[in-house]
């Protein structure tokens, strides 16, 4: 399947190159047919003082040059059109009527808003028309007029039917999802793919319900070509490998069920004393034995019974290994938990960012942002340093720097020798982001302090954030003392989601308790201490 992919992606690679190259020869011819002498003398020629004979000379001449290149251009133009600044034209081919006086009218509009020579879309009779703008300048002068060539889309054809297999379709639309080409019969209801993210030289790749989408961009004209395979063309060889199998398979059941059943009686009674022996060691006799003879599998599982239930102290080792393993998932839904609580508030912080300041600031903090998610997303559930830690609490801070600007200074103080210690991942942001939000946002004070102290007592690691924000009542420090001492429940998460994370990180890391103190004065600040065993960094 892959290759019939990649085989796919070569053909419209292919396909999109053939119309660039005609697209670009279209813009060259363009270019090329507004120097031409007769046109220039045609644009800077003022009617109104010639006789009708030399005004008629001057535009047949003009007429003529208009068909000669457009002949010369191997069937990529059908029709052109020379319009003066006075709305004066000249046409290349009368007998095409799709460039008449009415095409006229709804051409200058277009052109009067964009003079970049360009492909534009009109519409005439319910029909697309794509034709080819380029201004022709008038010598010394800014006024202007427009040449107008209408493409001949039957080139698009031939190159597609080039490349178009049997059951393949392709599809062109412009930048307003206008059909330019559909190689079926019928119009398609949806082009099949986002033409707003397509883009030159790569191709998307859809895979819809009934068929393989590849999308493309085409350059300078804001065209995009898809080219569409039905499923089962793309899958066909897939679809053989899965009925093979399928038909292996269901031979393979019938052959077991009917060994099965011509077998399986023999042992019965065999099968019958190994589970008379089960049941009575379950009933309590742990000092029975399994007595069969024999070297086959069944007398294998009466052996192995035996030893069972000599090694009934394995099951300990295994009851043990399989709680630790509780342990670390319930450590690891304790992670995921507080991931959220972290990203939506950084989010929030670079909205309000945005909206506020409305300044190119904004990427040095999606940079900072980015570099947390990674840190966040990688590490998750793992042990850093603390110096690592520190380091990407101090990008959260940076953010935060830019919202509250000089509403808080930061105050560093930590021991040097703490930081090639273990710490849990994600263990300072969630308390530096409670005390902005609750210390530092609603204090009245031109500018709060903010502290981070790091020091070794001993084997012991003390880390505290201190801030001298609006603190808090007595009544909440005792709520948020009691959910730290409380059981923790992840069908029934604390009210105090952060801090309650980080201190059950903390407990089943260092298995300790009480990791996590806080005191705090009503208008004074709040302290929030760490206290944890001193265990030195190994990079994994």
């Amino acid at each position: 399947m892959k290759k019939s992919i990649e085989a796919q992606e070569k053909t419209i690679q292919l396909v999109s190159n053939e119309l660039n190259a005609k697209i670009e020869t279209c813009y060259k011819l363009a270019l090329r047919l507004k120097e031409e002498d007769k046109i220039v003398n045609y644009v800077n020629t003022d009617f109104s003082q010639l006789d009708e004979e030399t005004a008629n000379s001057i535009r047949t001449n003009a007429a003529l040059s208009l068909f000669s290149n457009i002949i010369s251009s191997n069937n990529l133009f059908r029709s052109s059109c020379l319009i003066k600044n006075n709305n004066e034209y000249v046409i290349q081919n009368p007998y095409d009527y799709a460039i008449d006086s009415s095409f006229i009218e709804q051409v200058l509009p277009v052109v009067s808003i964009n003079r970049n020579t360009r492909i534009i879309t009109l519409e005439k009779d319910g029909k697309s028309y794509y034709c080819l703008y380029t201004p022709v300048y008038q010598r010394n002068s800014r006024v202007y007029s427009h040449l107008l060539i209408l493409i001949n889309d039957r080139f698009i054809s031939n190159i597609i039917l080039k490349y178009k297999r049997k059951d393949d379709s392709f599809i062109i639309v412009d930048d307003k999802e206008r059909y330019v080409y559909y190689s079926d019969y019928r119009i398609p209801d949806k082009p099949g793919f986002d033409v707003s993210i397509t883009v030159p030289s790569r191709i998307d790749i859809y895979r819809n319900s009934d068929k393989l989408v590849l999308a493309t961009h085409l350059n300078k004209i804001g065209w995009s070509i898809s080219l569409q395979i039905p499923n089962n063309i793309v899958f066909e060889e897939l679809y053989r490998s899965i009925t093979t199998t399928a038909i292996i398979i269901i031979i393979a059941l019938v052959l077991v069920f009917i060994i099965n059943y011509l077998v399986v009686d023999n042992f019965n009674k065999r099968i019958h004393g190994v589970v008379s022996a089960m049941e009575r060691i379950k009933a309590g006799e742990l000092n029975y034995r399994y007595e069969g003879k024999g070297t086959d599998e069944i007398s294998q599982i009466g052996y192995n019974l035996n030893n069972m239930v000599d090694t009934l102290n394995s099951l300990v080792y295994n009851v043990s290994k399989a709680q630790l393993k509780a342990k670390e998932a319930q450590l690891y839904a304790i992670q995921r938990q507080i991931n959220p609580h972290f990203l939506y508030n950084t989010l929030e912080t670079i909205r309000m960012v945005a909206l506020y300041n409305k300044d190119p600031q904004a990427a040095r903090i999606a940079k900072s942002l980015a570099d947390l998610f990674r840190y966040n997303l990688g590490k998750e559930g793992q042990i850093v340093s603390i110096e690592k830690e520190l380091d990407y609490t101090l990008k959260y801070i940076d953010i935060q720097k830019v919202r509250y600007k000089e509403k808080f200074t930061l105050e560093i103080d930590i021991d040097p020798l703490v930081l090639n210690y273990s710490i849990p991942h994600m263990v300072l942001q969630p308390i530096i982001e409670n005390a902005m939000f609750h210390g530092v946002e609603p204090s009245t004070n031109p500018t709060t302090v903010l502290r981070l102290i790091g020091r070794m007592e001993g084997q012991t690691i003390y880390i505290q954030i201190q801030d001298e924000g609006v603190g808090m009542n007595s009544e909440t420090l005792q709520d948020i003392r009691k959910s730290l001492n409380s059981e923790y429940s992840i069908e029934e998460p604390s009210k105090h989601l952060g801090i309650v994370n980080v201190n059950e990180r903390m407990k089943l890391f260092f298995n300790i308790d009480e990791p996590i103190n806080i005191d705090s004065i009503c208008g004074k600040g709040t302290t929030v201490t760490l206290r944890f065993p001193a265990i030195r960094y190994a990079e994994e």
